[in-house]
């Protein structure tokens, strides 16, 4: 059952991921258009503002969700409904602090942004720092249900839920648009829907799981190990909030919302790219848990990183050298005028992060071993200095020294670092890791050298050229993975999915 849930949550993820990409690539141009530069730059540096406050979940969502696996996995119901409440409690408690330290931030706004900002897009600013505040507030205060449901690996209602709220968006705030209301109201929608998707999950939590939650002392040791797994996950998430806000609020602060729009612009195809990747590796958190809870050895660990760094490759490469190839030309038509860089700050963005993207799933294997301390305070350090060097590429080369900067720390951090401390101090096989990824490389660099020669003779800014295009090179790229890169475990796969297809077809004639 727990299988068929895991297989299933990761063809609903990939259906939650096409539908929400898909939402995202043909509304975002609709937004921009409506907004302009100022408005969507407005709101964007506000998500980056909001996105450091939720540090202050404290690494909690993935301290549940292994430690709920735990005590699942061992029936000790008893344990686990105080832990439900030790953590509701703690959530609680930080959602007021989230209250506390969004008011002093819109207080202090004029202070921070008047440099390159009109008193109107100050006044803005302050109303869409509340109700981000407020949604963020209500998220912490509520978050436990979501872990829990997550951590019983309940996938396949996650999911829809997603998909459903995802169409429902738009649907609500197109409208609106076409009435004239700006980023300020983009904002209220988002909340309103939060809001409804957190009722759903309490309703499960209680009523389809039958899930409780007590209020009760827990064994000191549990409580310390606890503390000491959140905190450094904690830091791990300050570093993530580093690499991924900061250098919009540099560049708000130092150039205006015109530039943090442009980056912005960049930065989504770097989310887009990440989501692809993060879908499929989401659905084995709890599954390494219990993988290093039962003391498997290395080897099988690596076996399972390998096995989904493989697919997320094969994804990835897809994604990325598309991106190189046609990405220019896409944001042409995406965006609009005005946003010609942030092809240039895609491409710093989603190179260096592929490293970590198709090695995600060591990140669950250090989390459950308790032994992401090293990570978390590496990634720290390099992020601080990422931020100085960051201002002040700003000041010269604007959004593309941002980007840039952000480039080298990340590609310093993840290509050596942690592959080193993974090799070394884990005791995964690396090696073979990236054995396996290089003989699947030579599909991307054949597919990606067509490309280049094709784009000599096809004018490719023109929109039904370009879309025809990019169709027959996902389709020449993924017969090229079948036929070169793919091993016989992946074909079977692939066998096996249009066999189910051509059945379900066979069984609706």
């Amino acid at each position: 059952m727990e299988q068929n849930q895991r297989k299933l949550g990761i063809v609903l993820s990939y259906v939650t991921l096409i539908i929400s990409n898909l939402i995202s690539i043909f509304y975002t141009p609709i937004i921009i258009r409506y907004l302009g530069q100022s408005q969507y730059g407005l709101f964007n540096l506000g998500n980056s503002v909001i996105a450091y406050l939720s540090i202050l979940n404290l690494g909690l969502g993935s301290t549940i969700i292994r430690y709920i696996a735990r005590y699942r996995f061992n029936k000790d119901k008893d344990t686990e409904a105080k832990l439900n409440g030790t953590f509701f409690i703690m959530y609680n408690i930080i959602s007021v602090i989230v209250i506390v330290v969004g008011i002093f931030i819109v207080v202090n706004t004029d202070y921070i942004f008047n440099r390159h900002m009109t008193a109107s897009e100050l006044h803005e600013m302050r109303t869409i720092l509340v109700l981000m505040i407020f949604n963020l507030a209500l998220s912490f205060s509520t978050n436990l249900f979501g872990s829990v449901i997550i951590a019983y690996e309940k996938f396949v209602f996650i999911r829809i839920s997603t998909i459903v709220w995802t169409i429902i968006s738009p649907i609500i705030t197109y409208p609106l648009l076409m009435m004239g209301y700006k980023a300020v109201m983009i904002t209220a929608v988002n909340t309103l829907i939060n809001a409804l998707t957190i009722f759903t999950y309490i309703i499960y939590f209680f009523f389809i799981l039958k899930k409780r939650i007590a209020f009760g002392k827990l064994d000191k040791n549990l409580v310390r190990e606890m503390v000491k797994y959140s905190l450094f996950i904690a830091l791990g998430m300050i570093v993530d909030r580093i690499y991924w806000s900061t250098d919009q609020i540099i560049l708000g602060i130092t150039s205006g919302t015109v530039l943090v729009a442009v980056y912005s612009v960049g930065a989504n195809f770097g989310n887009y790219y990440q989501t692809f990747s993060t879908t499929i590796s989401s659905v084995f958190g709890a599954r390494v848990a219990q993988l290093v809870d039962s003391n498997s050895h290395n080897n099988e660990l690596t076996d399972l990183m390998i096995k989904v760094g493989r697919v997320q490759f094969m994804v990835l490469g897809l994604i990325l050298s598309g991106f190189i190839l046609y990405g220019k030309q896409f944001i042409y038509f995406w965006a609009g005028q005005g946003y010609e860089d942030a092809y240039i700050i895609g491409l710093l963005i989603m190179i260096p992060l592929t490293i970590p993207l198709i090695q995600n799933i060591g990140l669950n294997i250090i989390q459950s071993k308790n032994k992401h301390i090293f990570r978390s305070v590496m990634y720290l350090i390099i992020a601080l200095i990422n931020i100085v060097f960051s201002y002040f590429a700003s000041l010269k080369w604007g959004a593309i020294g941002c980007a840039f900067v952000s480039f080298i720390s990340y590609f310093i951090a993840n290509g050596f670092i942690i592959n080193w401390y993974y090799y070394k101090k884990i005791g995964l096989d690396i090696p073979r890791f990236w054995l396996e990824i290089l003989s699947m490389s030579k599909s991307v660099l054949v597919c990606i050298a067509l490309g280049l020669l094709l784009n000599r003779y096809v004018d490719t800014y023109n929109l039904k050229v370009l879309l025809l295009v990019i169709i027959l090179y996902s389709g020449f790229y993924t017969l090229l993975m079948y036929m070169i890169s793919m091993n016989n475990y992946e074909k079977n796969m692939v066998k096996s999915m249009f066999k189910k297809l051509k059945r379900l077809n066979y069984q609706r004639g």
